[in-house]
């Protein structure tokens, strides 16, 4: 422990951080107006004094997401009645159906029967394999399950 003892113009004073009794000699101001002996002087941070700058995040030619739009299957009606072990069925329209595609038929009884065009004889008509195993009424759908139908952009 230090000797005290009287100082001309050296009063002594107590050190805001720790509580002690200093020197006002010893003593320094930090920037935030406490008093520390010049060992616990803390000095401002340099990143104190860095101010932010604009920092523009809008997009200057915005252009939203349109909204999504479901591009399913084909889809046609039968057209006329079949009975169970037809292959041959008369639709509404067999556009853009073609000899490999994968269709799904609804049956009377309230199945799906899933069967490939095996030919497109003409813009009615299609041939399915194998055979169906009921009867079909007319507007039944069939779904083209392998070709999907463009989006009407008009």
């Amino acid at each position: 422990m230090s000797k005290e003892y009287y100082k001309p113009g050296d009063y002594w004073l107590i050190d805001d951080i720790t509580g002690q009794k200093i020197r006002a000699s010893e003593a320094k101001k930090q920037w935030d107006g406490l008093l520390t002996h010049k060992g616990n002087f803390s000095p401002r941070h340099p990143q104190d004094l860095v101010r932010g700058r604009l920092d523009r995040q809008a997009v200057p030619d915005a252009r939203p997401r349109p909204v999504d739009t479901y591009i399913g299957p084909l889809v046609t009606e039968i057209a006329a009645a079949a009975t169970a072990g037809t292959s041959v069925l008369t639709v509404e329209t067999s556009e853009r159906m073609v000899p490999g595609d994968s269709v799904s038929i609804m049956l009377d009884n309230g199945d799906t029967f899933r069967a490939t065009v095996a030919a497109v004889p003409d813009s009615e008509t299609l041939t399915v394999t194998p055979a169906l195993p009921g009867a079909v009424s007319v507007g039944n759908r069939v779904f083209n399950n392998t070709a999907v139908a463009q989006p009407d952009i008009g």
